[in-house]
This record gives structure tokens, sequence and C-alpha cells, in this order.
């Protein structure tokens, strides 16, 4: 069974205004994971509506152009979160994905919402 890592974020009404979407946080806000590891999203929505996170456009730092280091399950990177409910986003790093570290994008109803770190060690 691989080992697993993870983070969780919050959606509220309020939150950092250092976010683009000012009530949205995530901890921690890089995740260190090995080749071969699951990576679990903890997502809490704390508002009165439901909204939809999606994780996306991973670009490995100094390389151009978008690369994607997850093996990504049937339902893809998305999840739909009713009011006042939790719901979770889980993948696989393969054992030849690419190491370094890896930017991407959380959207929040479609719109970008934080851009968090993923480091692919050996």
């Amino acid at each position: 069974m691989p080992k697993t890592v993870g983070a969780t974020f919050i959606v509220g009404t309020k939150g950092p205004s250092n976010h683009r979407f000012s009530g949205i946080t995530q901890w921690p806000e890089r995740i260190v994971a090995k080749r071969g590891y699951k990576v679990v999203w903890v997502i809490l929505n704390t508002t009165s509506a439901p909204i939809t996170v999606k994780l996306g456009k991973y670009r490995l730092v100094n390389i151009r152009g978008l690369r994607n280091p997850l093996s990504v399950a049937p339902r893809g990177l998305t999840v739909t979160i009713p009011p006042g409910d939790s719901g979770t986003i889980s993948a696989q790093i393969p054992k030849n994905a690419r190491r370094g570290l890896y930017y991407y994008d959380i959207f929040l109803n479609g719109a970008i919402a934080l851009d968090p770190e993923l480091e692919i060690e050996n």
C-alpha cells in the first residue's frame, strides 16, 4: 500500500487577503512527496452554497509548458461539495514521475483561487 501525504483546505466566507479568493486557505502550502506516493486533498466547505473544486495547470518550476505529474483517478481532479460538507480529491504519483517542484492551481467554481506547490522527491 503506498504512503499517503496530503493537504487540507477550507473554503469559507473569510480568509487571508493574500489569496485571489479571500475565503480559501490550504495547509500546508507545499506538499512534499516521493514517487509512488498517494496525494489526498481534503476540502471543507464552510459556506452556505455548493462549491466545485478542481486541481490543474501543473507547471514544473523553471521548465516551460504544463506537466501533470499525477496519475488521475477516473473522476479526475474535480469534486463538488455541498454546503457545510467535505470532499476529497486523490491521485497517485507514478514511480517514473519527473522529480522537482511543481506549481499548480486550485480552481474554485471555475476561477483560480490558490496556487500551491507539490514537490516530488526520489
